[in-house]
């Protein structure tokens, strides 16, 4: 899958509708996994929710999913992008990121 790298904004909201319909394909596709975390390391604002609806997505309900994320580094992404907002949080946008990133976190760290 390189040619997904540089996975232009527009795709991103389809990648998170698939990986609820195909979990165990994105779970197995260390390539997705790289491209979910490096969304939300370096992409704006729309990639960065997209890339965190996917992570709900993955995650909810789903113990193994979680374990697989975290192993993947998901977790610490999801941390660093918080970060990263925080430091810009006056406008809603950001805002609504952050409560979206918050959930993921707590949904991340729950068995």
């Amino acid at each position: 899958l390189p040619a997904l790298k540089p996975t232009p904004a527009r795709l991103l909201p389809a990648l998170a509708h698939a990986a609820h319909h195909h979990r165990l394909t994105f779970l197995q596709s260390p390539d997705l996994l790289e491209l979910l975390s490096g969304c939300l390391h370096t992409g704006d604002m729309a990639e960065i929710v997209s890339a965190a609806r996917a992570v709900w997505a993955l995650a909810a309900n789903n113990h193994r999913a979680k374990l697989v994320l975290r192993s993947a580094g998901i977790t610490s992404a999801v941390q660093s992008t918080m970060q990263r907002l925080q430091k810009h949080s006056n406008d809603v946008s950001t805002q609504r990121a952050l409560e979206l990133l918050t959930y993921i976190q707590t949904v991340l760290q729950t068995t």
